[in-house]
């Protein structure tokens, strides 16, 4: 029924109706317009609707395959875990009728339970022999990898340069101590380091293994903050152990480089050793980093040494450098066999003046314990002339907020600029990390799999 009339008496209509038990319904806005374009706009949404409808069946179908497939897959991925050490085994396996050989690399201390285990599942039927890695395999033989829990998160960062060689010296301790001490040179302060143990501690859940090493840097922030008396910032609260670092920026400096210079030459005698283990004498006596680069480097600094003390040049530094220099140039000559005299000639001079500027580079570049201990306090110095500008709540908060902003800034980049002094100046020189670990073989067990689907 369609019932029309005016604006005015619309009121006097509606009550009729609903006297007359009339139900208003109002026309979606879908049906205004012409017949035919509502007609049109209707079956292009059925349409829609009808293809919906189809993917949304497809997919029901695809979960129900889903589910009826998940455990056979979890029974599947199963089956080939623990497969997976058998198919390894068998590349190490050779054997006809009842006889059996394996051969592999088991480490020394694990030997004698090795043969207790084999013992109690075979009795007396099985020969085991065990011998030392021969020189053409040492690059072979993987390195087994083992430190105590505290020592994880710095095993890591080392792992991550790579993994020692077979017979290598594991830098992970050494790298432990020099580590902690040059971030807490770099940012010596009292309470921000107690700030950073604090962090470790609270926050040990969500750091993991990493809290370990935000504690041992706090701890050592700490303790240069005793030794350069400073407590965020302010240096009359506690006296100096030491010295406040501006107070003498070229004693700053020199124990730098007295640091730097024992790295190094810690560094080029681990490498001497390292290559000595490996069967490379050669290059353990002639090359830049063998011993005749410890030659040139203590040439080098103790001719520095003499002409900045006496002004002259000493004859015996000139000497050890070009007995040193004629070694590097006379091994890099020997390794290029096969190049024309000319391209010989000009490896064997660029071999030796790189080794020239790599120690004094390497040994300049621990200036920045220095640099980072000086800016330290300079930005403090700064922070303050700021807050001291402002009134007493507002010199608060600028010191509150700067200390902050130096605990984040410069904190992160001093641990940056610490692994990098460990990465470059240090396992470049003895640290090979193209080496693999030692995996042991494992049967393993069947384990719940976590299914994610997308």
């Amino acid at each position: 029924m369609i019932i029309a009339g005016t604006i005015g008496h619309a009121e006097e209509i509606e009550r009729v109706l609903q006297a007359a038990g009339w139900r208003t319904m109002d026309i979606p806005a879908e049906f205004h317009g012409r017949p035919d374009e509502v007609r049109r706009e209707l079956s292009g949404r059925l349409a829609r609707m009808t293809q919906e409808q189809e993917q949304e069946n497809s997919r029901r179908r695809t979960e129900g395959a889903d589910e009826k497939l998940h455990e056979r897959l979890i029974g599947a991925t199963d089956v080939l875990a623990r497969a997976a050490p058998f198919a390894e085994l068998a590349r190490l396996m050779r054997g006809r009728g009842d006889l059996v050989t394996v051969c592999g690399w088991i480490p020394s201390r694990k030997l004698s339970p090795l043969k207790t285990m084999l013992e109690a599942s075979f009795g007396d039927r099985f020969v085991l022999r065990a011998r030392d890695p021969r020189s053409d395999e040492r690059q072979h033989v993987p390195s087994v990898i083992a430190h105590p829990r505290w020592l994880q998160p710095f095993a890591t960062l080392v792992l991550n340069y790579g993994v020692p060689r077979y017979g290598e010296i594991d830098p992970t301790v050494l790298f432990t101590l020099t580590f902690i001490l040059m971030f807490g040179m770099m940012f010596g302060d009292v309470g921000q380091g107690a700030v950073v143990i604090l962090a470790g501690v609270l926050l040990r859940r969500r750091l993991g293994q990493y809290a370990t090493l935000a504690i041992a840097v706090g701890l050592s922030s700490t303790a240069f903050g005793l030794l350069f008396g400073s407590v965020f910032g302010f240096e009359h609260i506690i006296p100096a152990l030491w010295m406040s670092p501006l107070s003498d920026p070229m004693r700053m400096l020199a124990v730098a480089l007295i640091w730097g210079i024992g790295f190094i030459l810690l560094a080029t005698l681990l490498t001497i050793r390292n290559r000595i283990v490996d069967g490379r004498m050669l290059d353990a006596l002639l090359d830049s980093h063998g011993v005749a680069g410890l030659l040139l480097y203590a040439g080098l600094l103790i001719g520095a040494w003499r002409y900045a003390a006496t002004g002259r040049a000493a004859i015996a530094p000139l000497l050890a450098i070009g007995a040193a220099l004629s070694a590097i140039f006379a091994h890099s000559w020997r390794r290029s066999q096969g190049a024309a005299g000319g391209e010989r000639a000009l490896i064997a001079l660029m071999d030796a003046y790189e080794s020239i500027m790599a120690y004094v580079s390497n040994t300049l570049s621990f200036l920045r314990l220095a640099a980072f201990s000086l800016n330290h306090v300079a930005l403090f110095i700064a922070i303050f002339t700021v807050a001291n500008m402002m009134q007493t709540a507002g010199y608060w908060v600028t010191v509150v907020l700067g200390n902050l902003f130096i605990l984040a800034l410069e904190g992160a980049i001093v641990g940056i600029q610490t692994l990098r002094l460990e990465y470059y100046e240090g396992f470049s020189r003895f640290f090979s990390g193209d080496g693999r670990a030692f995996r042991p073989l494992t049967l393993k067990k069947r384990q719940a799999l976590a299914v994610q689907s997308y």
